[in-house]
C-alpha cells in the first residue's frame, strides 16, 4: 500500500472475529474477558492483556467482534423475532507493546472498535427490517454476512487511508467521519461509500 507519505509498515494489526449464535431462547450472557462497546468506557491500553508477541511486526493486535442473538415465537400466523447485536473486544486474545502504546495507537484502534458498533446496529435494524419465512436462518445468516463484508470494507479502507494512523490528516478525516456515523447524521449508504466525507 502507498499512500502520501510513502510509509507502508503496519503498526497495528487488527483481527476481527465474529460470532454467531442461533438461538432460539434468551440471550447470552457475556463473560468476563470481553469489554463491550460503550460510549462512556472506551478502550483502555489495559484491556490489552493477551500475550504479546515480541517477534510480530505490530505494535498492537486487537480482536474485536460482531455478535448477535434472537428469540423466536410462533403462533399459528406468524412468528415474531427478537433481535439483540453487540461490538465487543476479547481482551485475552488482545495485546500490546509495552513501549509502542501511545495515544496516537489508542485512538486508532478505538475508530476500528467503533466502526464494529456502527455495523452492529446496522446489522440490528437489518435484522428488523426483514420480512422472514420459514427459511429465517439461511435469511438471517444473509444479512449477517452482508454486513461483515460492508464493515470489512471499511475497516480495510481506513487502515489503507490513515496508513495505521501514520497518515495523521486522514486519521483526523476518519475520526470526524466515525463520530458522525455514530451519531446518526450520515446513512447507511454513506457509510459504505469508498470515501468518507470530509468535514
Amino acid at each position: 500500500m502507498s499512500i502520501a507519505n510513502n510509509i507502508t509498515m503496519p503498526y497495528l494489526k487488527s483481527v476481527f472475529i465474529v460470532l454467531l449464535l442461533f438461538i432460539d431462547g434468551p440471550s447470552f450472557a457475556q463473560n468476563g474477558t470481553r469489554k463491550s462497546w460503550s460510549a462512556t468506557d472506551s478502550l483502555q491500553w489495559s484491556d490489552f492483556r493477551g500475550p504479546v508477541d515480541p517477534s510480530s511486526r505490530f505494535d498492537a493486535s486487537t480482536h474485536s467482534g460482531v455478535s448477535y442473538t434472537f428469540s423466536r415465537n410462533a403462533d399459528l400466523r406468524s412468528m415474531r423475532f427478537i433481535f439483540t447485536t453487540a461490538s465487543f473486544m476479547d481482551r485475552l486474545q488482545s495485546w500490546a507493546k509495552a513501549d509502542k502504546q501511545t495515544p496516537e495507537l489508542l485512538s486508532h484502534e478505538r475508530l476500528h472498535f467503533d466502526i464494529s458498533e456502527f455495523f452492529a446496529r446496522k446489522m440490528l435494524e437489518a435484522f428488523n427490517a426483514h420480512s422472514y419465512t420459514t427459511n429465517y436462518r439461511d435469511e438471517i445468516e444473509k444479512i449477517f454476512k452482508q454486513m461483515m463484508e460492508a464493515r470489512q470494507t471499511m475497516e480495510d479502507l481506513y487502515d489503507e487511508q490513515s496508513n495505521h494512523f501514520v497518515n495523521k490528516a486522514k486519521q483526523a478525516e476518519w475520526a470526524r467521519y466515525v463520530a458522525d456515523l455514530l451519531s446518526n447524521n450520515y446513512t447507511y449508504q454513506q457509510a459504505l461509500e469508498k470515501e468518507p466525507v470530509a468535514k
